[in-house]
């Protein structure tokens, strides 16, 4: 493992989009389903049942982190010199689905509802989690594997603070109307992964 180049993380999207187009397709299907999801809420707000806005937004967080692990498949095809496939990449996600959902869904429950309670927790608690997501995704892992991994990666490394600005960028640039969404969970959706592959070292490596 070693400290994560930012301006190199940053920067990778801009190049990748270009070489492998294909990417956009996982976060574009997370950001229509982002952007279908407040309506509901705002229904059953007007119903009274203010806890399925909760749900709402797990399940909404659970579709973004899919769509992280299938460009995860998707980025380490790329840079093993293989061809990007989505199709092909959608099998391996496949089989690896138990762990993989496993691990998105706790993710998304714990990182939700530390944003609930408040805006800073829930950053916070993206940064410390969110790498088991690309971890699990490549080796197949299960949860508790994947977070050891994260807080390895994080704190050995000292890559707590770059992680943390990834997640603040990823959030403010949802922020922006009307393409906000898209930006925000593609951009983040690549800068995690690649983190993880290009910085994770030996022990992102299958085993």
């Amino acid at each position: 493992m070693s400290r994560i180049n930012l301006s190199e993380t940053f920067q990778t999207p801009f190049s990748l989009l270009g070489t492998i187009p294909v990417i956009i397709i996982p976060a574009l299907i997370a950001s229509i389903v982002g952007l279908a999801l407040p309506l509901g809420a705002r229904g059953v707000l007007l119903q009274g049942l203010h806890w399925m806005v909760f749900v709402f937004a797990v399940v909404s967080y659970i579709v973004t982190l899919f769509a992280m692990a299938w460009i995860t498949l998707m980025l380490q095809d790329h840079m093993e010199g293989r061809k990007v496939s989505l199709q092909e990449s959608w099998v391996q996600l496949s089989g690896k689905m138990g762990n993989v959902a496993v691990t998105l869904i706790i993710v998304s429950v714990i990182v939700s509802l530390g944003t609930f309670l408040f805006l800073i927790p829930g950053l916070l608690l993206a940064a410390l989690l969110l790498m088991s997501i690309p971890h699990s995704a490549q080796r197949n892992s299960a949860f508790d594997k994947s977070i050891q991994f994260s807080f390895r990666f994080l704190f050995s490394e000292f890559n707590f603070f770059p992680v943390l600005l990834i997640v603040l960028v990823g959030f403010l640039l949802q922020l922006i109307p009307f393409i906000g969404l898209f930006m925000g969970n593609l951009f983040i959706s690549i800068w995690i992964p690649y983190a993880y592959l290009k910085y994770g070292g030996k022990e992102s490596q299958p085993a």
